[in-house]
């Protein structure tokens, strides 16, 4: 500690930041930023060497220097060396502790604007995430701004960022007109980082297209209302673009590829319009919204297209994480076999996947059959892992939430598209007759479809305390380089 107190009195506040990078990045070379596929820039770049003014100024010390007023619009990307990251670096502006940094350029005249580039960094290890929004905003005087687009959302068709290393937000669907244009960044943490700009000219005749999207006089409030409406349809965006590259790459005839892709340019226009923010009681689990639900119905008719059948049970190791994209093994026309082996007064708990790939979601009951205590007994209880957005981009089955318990069985929704994973917990009594229980699990749709799994309950002569005598937690970061070392 003596040694780390030492060093810490030579960095300048928020150096640690660097530090981490380079102890959780190591030789990674960061020196080229990646483009989204498909970039190409719809015109000439009419930012370069524009003035701009930064609300508020950058205060990140290890990037900050005068060369801030000029850096975002020289048309020129930072040099980083191998180890290191943007934020680092003097061709870098980088901000701490911003709630919203506005970025005001002043093309010199009214121009039309057919796109925008953003060029970023982030890494998970040192809790630099990619921006929560991007709003791009355009005014004739510098006084009134109007909405201009999202550009996580725009940028989103083009597939997404990775999980970290620099990378250029982009998108060539503005199609409006401006002196200014604004670029309101909201961070997902507690910096922001920027090493260019670019904005492309559209044609002449977008001068005439008159702006008819909302007047935002006070960026923070308006991103403050917004915030998790963009990130729904940002969301949205990213998982379009995921499902477009599994229809477009999928070994199917051209007539099913090209009926698909209409379906999802439609559920494409409805996620264009900024969905309404959500009550204040809104969870981000799948489905976000029906949007969202209509776009994995559509990868239902893909998955049939490749062999599926509408129904199927699977499963994995129940601590394996399972992800919306995860898809069962080919189906064998077997169900999987599930085994539950415990001792009376302790939890046990073994799962289940149900893969609906029908065009609706269904209504489920799940029941038991063979096993003792009827359809329902008191001693099982049925959990469904939900799909939560996670901020790192990904999604994740983690949330266990209590199915609703029936006297014939549990009432469950079956989402269109997707597999949803059942957690089947069990704690039998003190009194419990040890033995081996062999049964089913029975799944019924609303439709009369049934789906059936055999379930062996092995109960062992054992009873678990009440109250452990010891109970023994450890963790580390060995795998970390060093980081954070025992």
């Amino acid at each position: 500690m003596g040694i780390i107190k030492h060093i810490s009195a030579k960095i300048p506040p928020g150096g640690w930041l660097c530090m981490l990078a380079i102890l959780c990045l190591g030789t990674q070379t960061l020196a080229f930023a990646q483009q989204p596929a498909g970039f190409q820039p719809p015109g000439p770049n009419i930012a370069l060497g524009k003035p701009y003014t930064l609300d508020p100024a950058p205060n990140y010390p290890l990037c900050t220097e005068p060369g801030d007023a000029t850096q975002l619009t020289d048309g020129k990307y930072a040099a980083v060396k191998p180890g290191s990251a943007l934020w680092g670096m003097p061709g870098c502006v980088g901000w701490m502790r911003a709630s919203v940094v506005n970025i005001t350029i002043d093309l010199g005249e009214k121009m039309p604007i057919a796109g925008l580039l953003f060029s970023t960094d982030a890494a998970a290890g040192p809790g630099v995430g990619w921006p929560n929004s991007i709003v791009i905003l355009v005014s004739d005087d510098g006084r009134q701004f109007r909405l201009a687009g999202e550009l996580r959302h725009l940028a989103a068709k083009f597939g997404g960022p990775p999980a970290s290393g620099r990378y250029r937000f982009f998108t060539d669907e503005l199609n409006t007109h401006g002196r200014f244009v604004r670029v309101a960044v909201v961070p997902s943490g507690a910096y922001a980082f920027c090493d260019e700009i670019q904005v492309y000219r559209g044609p002449d005749s977008l001068l005439q297209v008159p702006i008819t999207t909302p007047i935002v006089s006070d960026v923070p409030a308006f991103i403050s209302a917004h915030r998790v409406a963009f990130g729904i349809r940002q969301r949205i965006a990213a998982d379009l673009a995921r499902a477009r590259h599994q229809v477009q790459s999928a070994a199917i005839s051209d007539l099913a590829r090209a009926r698909l892709l209409r379906r999802l340019s439609r559920v494409e226009q409805a996620n264009a319009a900024l969905p309404e923010e959500p009550d204040a009681d809104y969870r981000a689990i799948f489905p976000l919204n029906n949007t969202h639900a209509r776009l994995f119905a559509a990868l239902s008719a893909l998955l049939r297209e490749q062999g599926y059948p509408p129904l199927m049970l699977w499963h994995n190791n129940r601590w394996k994480r399972l992800s919306l994209w995860d898809l069962p093994p080919k189906a064998s026309g077997r169900s999987p076999k599930l085994t539950i082996r415990l001792m009376r007064n302790e939890w046990r708990a073994e799962t289940l996947n149900i893969a609906n790939f029908t065009d609706k979601p269904l209504q489920a009951k799940v029941s038991l059959a063979g096993l003792p205590g009827g359809a329902a007994p008191g001693y099982v209880s049925l959990r469904v892992a939900e799909y939560v957005a996670m901020q790192s981009g990904a999604w994740d089955a983690d949330a266990l939430p209590a199915v609703e318990r029936g006297s014939d069985g549990w009432r469950l929704t079956l989402p269109a598209g997707i597999s949803r994973q059942l957690w089947i917990m069990v704690k039998v009594p003190d009194s419990f007759p040890a033995g081996t229980y062999r049964g089913r699990i029975v799944i019924k749709t609303e439709d009369n479809r049934k789906l059936q799994a055999p379930l062996t309950l092995a109960v062992e002569p054992l009873n678990f305390p009440d109250e452990p005598t010891m109970t023994l937690g450890m963790w580390d970061y060995t795998n970390n380089r060093g980081a954070y070392g025992l």
